[in-house]
């Protein structure tokens, strides 16, 4: 014989503390939606995230960023550390032993992909920094 007594609610404490109320994992439905018409969306800003300076050698790809699903958006600026009579080129890679593809020094390179980053600089220069500036995907 099952037991039909109704079930009875857990009354919380008056103010219960926040951290246990955050540990609680509230059974919600799933609802299903089907969308028919077009819908208005508004992109959220994104987020500041580091912002750093590397050089790059002559002939060997460097490491710049790793893969984030995160990353919203990297803009990307190389500029030459000597003083350089003519334009200096610093490539752009998507792996280490990928096509490179030629940028002109002080051109912002605005990538919005959450890949592997990789750079070379030019064989002829003297050097090449290479400032990236991270954007995040906000909350």
């Amino acid at each position: 014989m099952m037991d039909e007594r109704p079930p009875v609610p857990i009354e919380d404490p008056p103010s219960p503390p926040l951290y246990e109320l955050q540990q609680r994992d509230i059974p919600l439905p799933s609802i299903p939606v089907r969308i028919d018409n077009p819908v208005q969306v508004r992109r959220m800003p994104n987020k500041g995230g580091p912002a750093f300076v590397t050089t790059l050698t002559a002939g060997t790809p460097e490491h710049i960023l790793g893969a984030d699903l995160r990353r919203a958006r990297v803009t990307l600026i190389g500029y030459p550390t000597a003083d350089e009579s003519q334009d200096v080129l610093w490539y752009y890679m998507s792996g280490r032993t990928g096509q490179r593809c030629p940028i002109a020094s002080y051109t912002p390179l605005v990538l919005e992909h959450c890949d592997e980053i990789w750079a070379q600089g030019q064989l002829s220069s003297n050097g090449m920094d290479l400032v990236a500036i991270v954007e995040l995907y906000a909350d």
